[in-house]
């Protein structure tokens, strides 16, 4: 019974792959039947979801990914296979591929959540809502976001021919993406990044990420010729594993090679640990100010009067490890944020006095208040100061009384590892966990997902989390399901400023 069982279930998922097509350019895969044991939601054969992420769930009654989880135990949806979902620059931004166990019970949950009714066309039965087209036969939903504006029978069409594979697999000819979709994680993914670019500058999500924090287009807009990605859940924890499928002489792996500086947690000194972002990129600042790119700016910046006096290009080639950015929301004015701005130097001093004679040349003449030079900005505080051989620049809305993230084991011990890195607090409603992601070398990627408390169970943190930063738009442009960035303590609009 078990080798059938195990067979079916391995039939199903192989007729989904073949939808994938060979013009995705990514494609993430979720093993739900491995979740779901994970997060001990099932009893007796039953899916019974805690109170916790009901109430999450339902506050975003617009959200596809909020109303799935919501729906779960009654969704109709065959939970004992994987879902998929991929992306595209045709007709469809993005796809997502849902196995059907009851087309009844689907046709119900659709039909309730768009608060319209399935037609049909040439053998089709679909619903049009926005930009989302939802086409179910017997055994798959199929949900598409368009790309652009398209007909309904242009994306029918598109969608039939989806359903029918009609298009050679992704997988066939693609030893890496199948190798990466295989991975024993709950959540895998392949991302050909020579294409994804193109694909993710459609999503709201991913422009407000590179507004705010440019330097991931060295990743997204590089010649890196794909990514994967496989996320392993534990009780309380979860591994993440990436790897970048680049050629040696590639130009991502000469840039990386010249503007790559040592590990450090020493910046971690002048980080409030109420920051509930990190981000850290260890740089040879002497060679980052030969780069074509910084000598352009440092040109442009001397053209401003009031910029001759900070000396950005002495600045930059002084960096010697760590150049840090933390963020946070204010904890008591909403709307407000707090930020750090720290770099590890091997001239503190001399960076230091560049600093202060340019908050002289715009007018200001600094208090000092211990170690710190102290100016106003925008009616707000702003420190500039040195710890160790750290120069830091503060702006907080508050009296600092807390200590610093160098008195974080976890966050001191993997920042010391990683020469780029990432660290998040997330706080979503009453839900909390942390991320971390690094960088070791030009292709390895590692992060790790826990929860606050040991008794926390991670694959549920992290769909609650999920699902409260999922905000549905008000512009409904299609971006229902986009992270709403300005939701997580510490991003958003937190880094323009910075």
């Amino acid at each position: 019974m078990l080798v059938l069982f195990a067979t079916s279930c391995s039939n199903v998922n192989n007729k989904l792959e073949k939808m994938v097509p060979n013009y995705a350019k990514g494609v993430v895969c979720v093993k739900v039947p491995q979740l779901i044991e994970l997060a001990d939601v099932e009893k007796d054969g039953d899916i019974s979801l805690p109170a916790s992420l009901k109430k999450v769930a339902e506050a975003s009654p617009k959200s596809q990914l909020c109303n799935l989880v919501k729906d779960m135990p009654n969704s109709g949806l065959d939970l004992r296979h994987n879902f998929y979902m991929f992306f595209t620059d045709k007709v469809f931004r993005s796809v997502s591929l849902l196995p059907v166990d009851d087309a009844h019970k689907v046709k119900t949950a659709v039909e309730n959540f768009t608060d319209q009714r399935f037609t049909e066309m040439s053998g089709i039965k679909y619903i049009a809502n926005e930009d989302s087209y939802y086409v179910l036969n017997d055994d798959v939903l199929l949900v598409g976001t368009l790309n652009r504006i398209a007909d309904a029978k242009t994306a029918l069409g598109e969608a039939a021919r989806i359903l029918d594979h009609e298009q050679q697999s992704l997988f066939k000819d693609n030893a890496d993406a199948k190798q990466s979709i295989k991975q024993d994680g709950e959540v895998t993914a392949y991302l050909n990044m020579k294409d994804i670019d193109n694909v993710l500058s459609g999503n709201k999500t991913y422009r407000m990420l590179v507004q705010k924090m440019p330097l991931i287009t060295i990743f997204t807009e590089s010649d890196i010729q794909a990514m994967t990605l496989c996320v392993d859940f534990d009780k309380n924890t979860a591994n993440i594993k990436s790897k970048f499928v680049v050629n040696n002489n590639s130009d991502y792996v000469r840039l990386l090679s010249a503007i790559q500086g040592r590990p450090s947690n020493t910046f971690l000194k002048a980080i409030p640990n109420s920051m509930e972002c990190i981000l850290s990129m260890s740089l040879n600042g002497a060679s980052l100010a030969h780069m074509p790119q910084m000598q352009q700016i440092s040109q442009s910046l001397s053209k401003v009067p009031q910029a001759k006096s900070l000396n950005p290009a002495g600045i930059i080639s002084a960096i010697n490890g760590p150049l840090a950015v933390g963020v946070s929301r204010d904890p008591y004015l909403q709307g407000e944020w707090n930020a750090v701005v720290a770099a590890q130097t091997s001239s503190p001093t001399t960076v230091l006095s560049h600093l202060i004679d340019y908050g002289k040349s715009m007018g200001q003449a600094p208090e000092k208040w211990g170690d710190d030079y102290i100016y106003q900005y925008n009616n707000k505080q702003v420190n500039v100061g040195l710890k160790d051989n750290v120069a830091y620049v503060k702006m907080l809305d508050y009296e600092q009384t807390e200590g610093y993230a160098y008195e974080m084991p976890d966050v001191r011990d993997f920042f010391a590892k990683y020469p780029f890195g990432v660290f998040f607090n997330i706080k979503a409603g009453n839900t909390a966990g942390f991320l971390n992601f690094g960088i070791s070398n030009y292709v390895d990627g590692t992060g790790f997902f826990y929860t606050a408390h040991d008794t926390d169970n991670a694959a549920l943190v992290f769909l609650e989390i999920l699902c409260s930063l999922s905000k549905p738009s008000s512009n409904s442009n299609g971006d229902d399901d986009d992270v709403d960035l300005n939701a997580i303590t510490g991003a958003g609009d937190y880094m323009q400023p910075v």
